[in-house]
């Protein structure tokens, strides 16, 4: 299985080329920098979401900063 990954930087027309490349589902890389815990969820996460759906119709999955269960219900 190859699961690729998308960022907040990725061009549009690239992440149409990473959503359709990848296997099942499409890995939303949520922050660009390094990874870890932080105190919020980025807040253009629910909009990235969007983007990516407005492309395919594959599950997408959010991480990078994304560490506790309410950055989880966010």
């Amino acid at each position: 299985m190859q699961v690729l990954l998308t960022t907040p930087a990725t061009p549009e027309d690239r992440m149409r080329e990473i959503t359709e490349a990848s296997d099942g589902f499409v890995y939303l890389v949520s922050v660009n920098g390094v990874t870890g815990a932080r105190a919020n969820v980025n807040t253009r996460v629910e909009c990235l979401i969007q983007e990516v759906k407005q492309v395919i119709d594959k599950p997408v999955a959010v991480g990078f900063g994304i560490s506790t269960p309410e950055h989880v219900k966010q």
